[in-house]
């Protein structure tokens, strides 16, 4: 199985909102409800990937995703790290909203 989950926005109120950790954290948590539901058997199999943005990298998030990933994470402070201006990770930009 290959593919990318839809994107998640972050809104309160119906008004965007600035990501912060516990913001990301919440989202993680609607993000992993939706593999479980739709997804669960191949989860083991799943990597995670994420820009190195400071809420993404925070410890209590980092955590969470290492919980639930465990060492399939690409991201800045994993054992897997990818530049934060590789072009590994532009592709979905292109793909999801277009040129």
């Amino acid at each position: 199985m290959k593919g990318v989950v839809a994107p998640l926005f972050f809104e309160e109120q119906e008004k965007t909102v600035t990501i912060n950790a516990d913001r990301y954290l919440k989202i993680l948590e609607v993000f992993w409800k939706e593999l479980e539901e739709n997804y669960r058997e191949y989860l083991p199999k799943f990597w995670f990937q994420q820009d190195g943005a400071t809420p993404h990298t925070s410890n209590k998030c980092l955590d969470w995703i290492k919980n639930h990933f465990g060492s399939r994470v690409i991201s800045r402070r994993c054992d897997h790290e990818w530049a934060a201006y590789s072009p590994d990770l532009s592709p979905p930009d292109y793909y999801l909203w277009g040129s």
